[in-house]
């Protein structure tokens, strides 16, 4: 049974027009998201593949531990370096000035790709992505999402992406999911993908990455082929 996701419609419209009695569960989301979107009392910048994107460190703080623990500890070099009064310190290299001047503080993302990272924070500012509803959408997004979410501990996306994995599975791509499902410990996308294989066993077989699951993990044949057996029971 597939568990419900956030109806993420009416915060994805980029509009705060309402208040917070006629939608107290979107309310926030809603109007933080504007504010991203229009680059609002933003105070800090993701820097990824040179491209610059405007945040805010509340929202990126509280929704991923790992950007929490990565701005407090830029923080605090930036504050150290500035009590040291030397020009040349770490806190410039991590700093980049806004509009009106002032230095933000930056950080560098060097394993998302800058089209990626539009996605994920559409994510962490709103709790969904809009695309993903798309029957079009390509699985190999959906599986950044996932390793990104094992990434920056965060794991209401780990959940959100295994959601969309399970109904993207097929022939070409079983395998490369069960061996991702493994690798990130996601028990649910692995059943999932080892019933669809040992429901296809035959088309699977004769595909590029049944070889490579061979290879590579030989070990999730055995669980392929219980799921075999338990299906014939």
């Amino acid at each position: 049974m597939k568990t419900s996701l956030p109806n993420v419609k009416s915060i994805q419209s980029g509009s705060n027009s309402c208040t917070i009695i006629d939608d107290p569960a979107t309310y926030w989301s809603s109007l933080f998201y504007t504010a991203y979107l229009e680059k609002k009392l933003c105070d800090m910048f993701i820097r990824c593949q040179n491209e610059l994107f405007h945040v805010h460190k509340l929202v990126l703080g509280l929704r991923s531990s790992k950007f929490e623990q990565m701005i407090k500890e830029r923080s605090s070099s930036q504050t150290k370096s500035t009590n040291d009064n030397n020009m040349e310190t770490e806190a410039n290299e991590n700093q980049t000035a806004g509009k009106d001047g002032q230095s933000f503080l930056t950080i560098d993302v060097d394993d998302i790709e800058s089209k990626t990272m539009l996605y994920f924070l559409e994510y962490i500012y709103t709790g969904g992505i809009k695309k993903l509803a798309s029957a079009a959408v390509s699985h190999t997004l959906i599986i950044d999402l996932l390793t990104i979410a094992a990434t920056y501990e965060m794991p209401d996306l780990k959940n959100y992406a295994e959601y969309y994995l399970k109904d993207i599975i097929r022939v070409d791509n079983a395998c490369e999911l069960l061996m991702l499902s493994e690798h990130m410990k996601s028990d649910c996308l692995k059943q999932t993908t080892c019933d669809y294989i040992a429901n296809n066993l035959g088309l699977i077989m004769d595909t590029t990455g049944w070889k490579q699951l061979k290879a590579s993990q030989p070990d999730l044949i055995d669980t392929i082929l219980k799921s075999c057996l338990l299906m014939r029971k």
